[in-house]
């Protein structure tokens, strides 16, 4: 859930000239700000460059009790291992440019900033099949972190991948049950593209 102050009337979307209409496309693509695109020589919040393989080491320490950082300790998080439990509504997590979230957008907020940075530009994915670790997913009514590459099932004709997320109860799940990627409404990445 999230709320969004200010300006602002709808996720992602401002009154402000020149700036985000719609989460990942801008007024102004040439500007270094564009969450489109990301510089060369991107890092995670580790130092290491943005990569799968090093997100996905990343994703892993802190499943393994690597500490927050400290804006996610400031909204209240000590701990992103199974289990672990958190405060789902007070205080808010700020992610611009969705605004205050609240539940599993507070986590997904506060665990997409520890991986990739607060400053990280972001882009939205249009295709399912090009969900990698560490993008953050949302769906109607939640939101979570892709803890894998998506993978198709022809079965079903769908893509699928394991999450990690949060919700109203504030305990955080490591799921080992591939969610279906297709039916997200929207798909963002802080990957270089």
């Amino acid at each position: 859930t999230t709320t969004n102050p200010g300006t602002t009337t709808n996720p992602g979307v401002s009154t402000d000239p020149g700036t985000t209409t719609k989460p990942g496309v801008t007024t102004d693509p040439g500007t270094p700000t564009n969450p489109g695109t990301t510089q060369s020589g991107a890092t995670l919040t580790n130092g290491m460059p943005v990569t799968e393989e090093n997100v996905l080491a990343l994703i892993e320490e802190y499943k393994n009790g690597k500490e927050p950082g400290e804006k996610a300790k400031a909204a209240g998080f000590t701990s992103y291992t199974q289990s672990s439990s958190y405060n789902a509504y007070s205080p808010t997590y700020h992610l611009s440019p969705f605004g205050n979230g609240t539940e599993c957008a507070k986590f997904a907020f506060a665990f997409w900033d520890d991986i990739f940075g607060a400053d990280a530009s972001m882009r939205e994915v249009t295709n399912p099949a090009d969900v990698r670790p560490g993008d953050l997913i949302r769906f109607s009514g939640h939101w979570c972190i892709a803890t894998e590459k998506v993978q198709y099932n022809s079965d079903y004709d769908v893509y699928g991948a394991t999450n990690v997320g949060g919700g109203s109860a504030g305990e955080i799940s490591w799921g080992n049950v591939r969610i279906n990627v297709s039916d997200a409404i929207t798909i963002y990445t802080r990957y270089p593209s």
